[in-house]
């Protein structure tokens, strides 16, 4: 009850300010799920109920406050590359200096983070999940982990290390020759080693990509060796845009490399809508249409959708997965107040 007072009494408040203020209220029925937020130039707050769970979840962003030349904003956010919940970040700002985050995670693990010109860091002690199989973690980023980045100009370098992860490295390279695009990408992120290649022009590009290398080791053994490799090229005539995309996996067995994975698929659309015509070796044939209301896929014994209806005021989302899964979505939107 006090959690719906202090949001309510929140709510009163940005009103009272006659500053533009955005208040959203969606249910999601199959995650048993209501969401509220509300929303000014400076304050922001989502409230997040579970029926199943019978808690509600507060999310809130405050500033950014100036003092002097330093600005300061709160803020829950979710740091992609850590690959973990949500962190409480507070972030300091000079124009000049740069800029100093703390961050919070689960269990009042802390954290730093800066960003000087062309560097950006994040060292954290982030909370270890408990494991309740035999198997280690799977390049997930626990306990100590750090997040470095460089990009000056056509370079952009990333490292991400934790003490349960194995350290990756991504370096990539974009270089303009008139209406060219080069694009070179070492990622080992994913795979020990990734590349990837790419060509652009005014009406078709063309990439390449080629992964190789072993998985973590899992219960003292290692895992087999596997080769992907990717290749994309796409072009558009006039108005309409034509693409093939062609995939091979191989992995080593006692016989030695043998295919594990075949697709195909061609690509016709425009700007908005989109028809796949898929080949997989395993599945056969599927077709796939998207378009800006929806999506619809058919293969072989299944059918899945998706449709969006868009209202003046929000949106009903309702789709159907190949597994039969059914659900409703409803997303409301109004503006209370006026902007100045």
């Amino acid at each position: 009850m006090r959690q719906c007072s202090f949001f309510f009494l929140l709510l009163c408040a940005s009103v009272s300010l006659w500053a533009k203020t955005e208040l959203l209220l969606c249910f999601q029925p199959l995650q048993k799920t209501f969401v509220s937020s509300v929303g000014t130039e400076s304050f922001h707050l989502d409230l997040s109920y579970s029926f199943t769970s019978e808690g509600i979840t507060p999310s809130v962003a405050l500033g950014p406050f100036k003092i002097n030349m330093t600005r300061i904003t709160v803020t829950n956010t979710i740091v992609h590359p850590l690959r973990t919940t949500s962190l409480l970040e507070t972030r300091f700002e000079h124009p000049r200096w740069g800029t100093l985050s703390l961050f919070r995670a689960d269990e009042n693990h802390i954290g730093l983070g800066f960003e000087c010109g062309v560097f950006k860091g994040i060292v954290m002690h982030l909370p270890v999940l408990e494991s309740r199989s035999v198997f280690l973690p799977h390049r997930r980023h626990q306990g100590l982990s750090f997040l470095v980045r460089y990009a000056q100009g056509p370079i952009t370098v990333r490292c991400i290390g934790s003490e349960y992860a194995p350290f990756s490295l991504e370096v990539s390279l974009v270089l303009h020759l008139g209406r060219v695009k080069i694009q070179s990408v070492l990622d080992s992120s994913e795979f020990p080693c990734r590349l990837t290649l790419g060509l652009e022009g005014e009406n078709v590009s063309l990439s390449h990509e080629m992964s190789l290398g072993r998985e973590p080791i899992y219960s003292g053994s290692e895992q087999l060796l596997r080769v992907s490799q990717r290749s994309n090229i796409t072009a558009s005539v006039g108005s309409v845009l034509i693409g093939l995309d062609y995939l091979l996996t191989l992995q080593t067995k006692e016989e030695g490399m043998v295919r594990t994975d075949l697709r195909i698929r061609l690509m016709l659309g425009n700007s908005s809508d989109r028809i796949h015509l898929v080949w997989q070796e395993r599945e056969g044939w599927s077709v796939q249409v998207k378009g800006r209301n929806g999506s619809l896929a058919l293969s072989k014994g299944r059918v899945a959708y998706e449709f969006i209806a868009h209202l003046a005021q929000g949106e009903v989302k309702i789709s159907l997965t190949s597994k039969g899964v059914f659900s409703i979505a409803y997303t409301y939107r109004f503006t209370i107040g006026q902007g100045r």
